[in-house]
């Protein structure tokens, strides 16, 4: 149901864009503010789901380092903006409303109902999520000082380069997040939880 409110709002609204530049249509501001509320509605009904779920399966520190994310999310957007889409907002709502369908659904399918927490998580797993958390703030903060107080990749479209490069080292550092757990532990180091087997 949130994807399918994303993507309704995110495409009506494109499509009122669409059609308010082409002076083919004038939408009332009100109907504007509806194609808003229901994309809005969409990320919260999402929102809700995952953080309901996450709290119920894993330890807070786990709640703590998705919220975080969500709190990030629209800064991730502003450089995908930049990287990609600049100037054109239309072709970023366009983008905001078809990732739901060709990304969100088929992803969702996977899903399945959270099952027992393992007994424990490699030694230093949430310092190490917290840690990268904090460079990939560093990355997006660096990148709004640089795009709002310096020349250097503004205007977008005429700096596509490095706003590229700083979106692919975004990418990089969320991609790294599934992959903490099994770095932390070569040969099955030690477990946070887990009790250490007596010596033979």
């Amino acid at each position: 149901t949130g994807l399918t409110f994303l993507a309704t709002g995110y495409l009506s609204l494109y499509a009122a864009v669409r059609l308010s530049d082409g002076g083919a249509w004038q939408p009332p501001f009100g109907l504007v503010c509806a194609f808003a509320s229901t994309y809005g509605q969409g990320a919260g009904w999402m929102e809700t789901a995952v953080v309901s779920s996450v709290v119920a399966s894993y330890p807070d520190e786990a709640a703590g380092l998705l919220k975080t994310c969500f709190g990030l999310a629209s800064s991730v957007g502003a450089v995908a903006f930049a990287a990609v889409f600049a100037p054109s907002h239309e072709a970023l709502l366009l983008a905001l409303g078809i990732l739901p369908l060709v990304l969100g659904f088929p992803l969702s399918w996977l899903v399945r109902e959270p099952g027992p927490v393992p007994e424990g998580l490699p030694s230093g797993t949430w310092s190490a999520g917290y840690g990268l958390l904090l460079c990939l703030a560093v990355v997006l903060g660096l990148h709004s000082f640089l795009a709002g107080a310096t020349p250097y990749l503004r205007p977008y479209e005429e700096h596509r380069a490095p706003n590229a490069a700083a979106f692919c080292l975004v990418c990089l550092l969320i991609g790294a997040f599934p992959l903490i757990p099994q770095a932390l532990a070569p040969g099955g180091g030690p477990k946070q939880g887990a009790a250490a087997k007596p010596a033979a």
